[in-house]
């Protein structure tokens, strides 16, 4: 009798996280405040497949467009700061345990993984 193992296990799970998920920090001496992110300044941001965290802000994250041969993604982000609701959007760049980050037309901000994320 032949025995049948599912492809299932051969592949990433669907849940895997996705490269860019973490915490970062624009100096890693931010690392040390992970825990506290949103509440405290300076700290580090938090950015999840459903999320992105960082001091009295949060996104919600409304679609993901990842950009093949770049490794790169597109946010497009529901946020809520300061009790103002708006529609922004990210481009992300991985590169090694940085990533740098596009707030609009102007220069990238680099960011550093924390050990902890």
């Amino acid at each position: 009798m032949r025995r049948f193992i599912p492809l299932l296990f051969l592949a990433a799970p669907a849940w895997a996280e996705a490269p860019f998920e973490g915490i970062w920090a624009h100096d890693p001496e931010w690392c040390a405040q992970a825990d506290r992110i949103g509440s405290v300044t300076p700290a580090p941001i938090r950015i999840t497949a459903e999320a992105f965290q960082g001091y009295e802000n949060r996104c919600d994250i409304t679609e993901v467009t990842e950009i093949e041969d770049l490794n790169a993604w597109q946010l497009s982000m529901t946020c809520m700061a300061e009790g103002m609701e708006s529609e922004e959007n990210r481009l992300l760049m991985l590169a090694e345990d940085r990533i740098w980050m596009w707030f609009g037309a102007g220069e990238p901000v680099s960011f550093e993984r924390c050990e902890a994320g």
